[in-house]
């Protein structure tokens, strides 16, 4: 009995070299599951190799690239220019008409002002074309680089495969997704399968849009400060600098916040455009989400401060 138990005894307990080769061993099967699990997922999204969509360092300047995107940014400034013009009159016609329904303007009158603004107020807004449209691409091609830059940081950092989701192309993946599984009868999975793909490929691209931002926010803060400086004879009051660090501080806030929500809200949409149109929908919705997500944001900042400085007026 005793020999048996120790035989048992010694039978039960394995050495050491026996452990570490077993662990070894779970670790590379779950790995392995992992990975398997992993691709499972992309096989969803996409047929290539990993990172497929990642671009090369200078790519953006190639002569496709640069004149898709020239073409991208002058529409794009064109449209704001309109919508605001657009908006603006709304407003004005609005105003106009509650003043000739209360008597207070004819509505002659209203239309010779409302011909007049438009008269004067197109071509003031064409006129400011040319600089925004040269300061936002120039901001493009800034917030492009350190994108890549980013990219670079981020393949010495993560695994190939969360490079893979931070280089994404969403709508090249909604696209792929329409093909591989039947999107209205599994809304719900492909609303979160591609609300999580595209917030983390708009992850590095929001990052690098508010450090661009937050950059020229800094360097204009600084050149206020020198110029207020400068006007008050070299000299600068404690509580005047921190006037200024706490305005430069609320400013960077809010710029964090908004592209913080525009991220979240750029992901959602692209859920709801993909099940609604896969492609053109989920990029369609998804911009305008983003910029009505900033725009939530900005509109909420504006207001507060209205109130603080009717407070403390």
């Amino acid at each position: 009995l005793a020999c048996s138990a120790s035989s048992s005894s010694s039978s039960s307990s394995s050495p050491p070299s026996l452990q570490k080769l077993q662990s070894q061993l779970l670790g590379s099967l779950s790995a392995t599951s992992k990975t398997m699990t992993t691709t499972q997922n992309r096989s969803e999204l996409a047929d290539g190799p990993l990172c497929q969509y990642r671009k090369g360092f200078l790519d953006h300047y190639k002569p496709k690239a640069l004149v898709t995107s020239t073409l991208r940014v002058a529409t794009q400034q064109g449209t704001t220019i309109l919508a605001a013009f657009m908006s603006e009159q709304l407003e004005g016609d609005l105003k106009r008409g509650k003043l000739v329904s209360e008597g207070e303007l004819t509505q002659r009158e209203a239309d010779e002002q409302a011909e007049e603004w438009e008269k004067v107020e197109w071509e003031k807004r064409w006129k400011t074309f040319p600089n925004k449209f040269l300061m936002a691409l120039a901001k493009y091609h800034a917030v492009t680089i350190v994108v890549r830059f980013y990219e670079y940081v981020a393949s010495l950092c993560f695994s190939p495969e969360t490079l893979d989701k931070l280089t994404m192309d969403y709508f090249a993946a909604s696209k792929t997704m329409s093909r591989k599984i039947d999107i209205p009868q599994q809304k719900g999975h492909a609303f979160s399968r591609m609300a999580d793909t595209t917030f983390w490929a708009n992850l590095l691209i929001t990052l690098s849009d508010y450090s661009v931002h937050q950059i020229l926010f800094c360097y204009g803060y600084y050149v206020y400060y020198q110029r207020q400086k400068k006007k008050n004879g070299g000299q600068m009051t404690k509580d005047d600098e921190k006037e200024v660090v706490k305005s430069c501080a609320i400013s960077s806030t809010h710029l964090f916040a908004s592209r913080s929500c525009g991220l979240v809200c750029s992901a959602i949409g692209a859920g709801f455009g993909t099940i609604i149109w896969p492609g053109w929908g989920t990029l369609m919705v998804s911009s305008v989400a983003e910029s009505a997500g900033g725009m939530m944001i900005d509109d909420g900042y504006g207001k507060a401060m209205e109130a603080l400085t009717g407070k403390k007026s």
